[in-house]
């Protein structure tokens, strides 16, 4: 039973038959796809066995050539932490010290005016880093500051040319 949405005809039914050959059509479909089903499966499975395999081929081959140089292999680096880990016990409520947290999009764009008021040249990155009071905050602020001025820009607010700094597209500043 089919319905429409204008309320002249919302209470009409119309009842709609398919020859016997289209029902067969659909039968054959509905096999056809479980059988589809079944092969992926299969094809997901064997894909992971020879993943595996890969792995555990590439792993002996690294350590015997290892092994035959005489190098010595040195632990992972680990990550530079360039702010402090979120405190323990965190339930979510931190305090974060930009305006891109529940603030209007004025306030916003007011707060980077601000920031590239000396006229030099600024990338997301680096304006996140200087004001994130943690790495969660970072990555947060990064996004929604790249976002904010691309659209400035888009607006004709800020000039942007090609970053010179690794990881960021782009930099910005307002237009002497």
């Amino acid at each position: 039973m089919f319905r429409s949405k204008h309320r002249p005809q919302a209470d009409a039914e119309v009842e709609i038959s398919v020859s016997d050959e289209t029902v067969d059509l659909v039968k054959r479909l509905e096999s056809d796809m479980r059988g589809l089903r079944e092969m992926l499966s299969d094809i997901s499975d064997t894909v992971g066995v020879i993943l595996d395999r890969i792995d555990s081929e590439v792993a002996v081959a690294v350590n015997r050539v290892i092994a035959e140089s005489g190098a010595r292999t040195m632990p992972p680096a680990e990550r530079k932490r360039h702010l402090p880990p979120p405190p323990n016990g965190d339930d979510g409520q931190r305090s974060r010290s930009s305006p891109f947290t529940r603030s209007p999009r004025p306030e916003q764009i007011e707060w980077l005016e601000k920031v590239l008021a000396d006229h030099s040249w600024h990338n997301a990155n680096g304006i996140a880093r200087e004001h994130a009071v943690d790495e969660p905050h970072f990555r947060y602020m990064k996004r929604a500051v790249g976002a904010r001025l691309r659209e400035m820009h888009e607006e004709g607010l800020v000039e942007r040319r090609d970053s010179r700094e690794r990881g960021a597209m782009f930099e910005y500043r307002i237009p002497r």
